[in-house]
């Protein structure tokens, strides 16, 4: 099964680079490894095949909303824009560069289809690669609206980062352009360096 999956996933991957526009850094040659979103998720229920089946359909539908940022200037058309240095762990990796889209940020709501953040990383010859994208909310606007538990998508509970910005925010990391060997939702991937 998990064969068919990374074929799916390797057609998939191949489509969406012939959409890439010309002269971009190319997508990550390998799909999101299946086996990096192999944790318990319950969210579409159905038996282990049936939700390991929704949960690609659901990142191969965030691959296509968000294939033309694998342009920056395409990502800037659409309201990002450069947010802070590369961000990286000296012990579990990188992150990269982050695009904001400071109108996401602040609808205070969460949309698969619209990540806040585009995460991109850095490559050898100075250019940057669409590898990631973040979700995030602030913890007070999400809670104001009368949701009483974090965030919640792929089958994931966001966390809080209480640090960063000037209000502690809930966010989601999802890998869906460079595989993470860590997982796909985790924050830091061990393939990402700031050069």
């Amino acid at each position: 099964m998990q064969f068919t999956y990374s074929l799916g996933l390797l057609a998939t991957a191949a489509l969406l680079a012939c959409e890439a526009p010309a002269g971009d850094p190319p997508p990550a040659a390998e799909p999101a490894a299946p086996a990096a979103v192999t944790a318990n998720h319950d969210h579409h229920g159905g038996g282990p095949e049936n939700h390991h089946f929704m949960l690609l359909k659901d990142i191969v539908r965030l691959q296509r909303a968000t294939a033309a940022f694998h342009s920056i200037p395409r990502a800037e058309q659409a309201g990002y824009a450069a947010f802070g240095a590369c961000f990286a762990d000296s012990t579990l990796g990188g992150m990269g560069f982050h695009w904001a889209n400071q109108q996401l940020i602040n609808d205070s709501t969460i949309d698969r289809d619209k990540p806040e953040l585009m995460v991109y990383q850095p490559l050898p010859d100075g250019r940057k690669r669409l590898a990631a994208v973040e979700y995030i909310v602030f913890v007070d606007e999400w809670h104001a609206k009368g949701h009483q538990d974090p965030p919640r998508l792929f089958g994931q509970d966001f966390h809080i980062n209480p640090t960063l910005l000037a209000k502690p925010f809930y966010l989601l990391h999802a890998w869906v352009w460079l595989p993470n060997p860590s997982g796909t939702f985790m924050d830091w991937n061990p393939r990402v360096r700031c050069l």
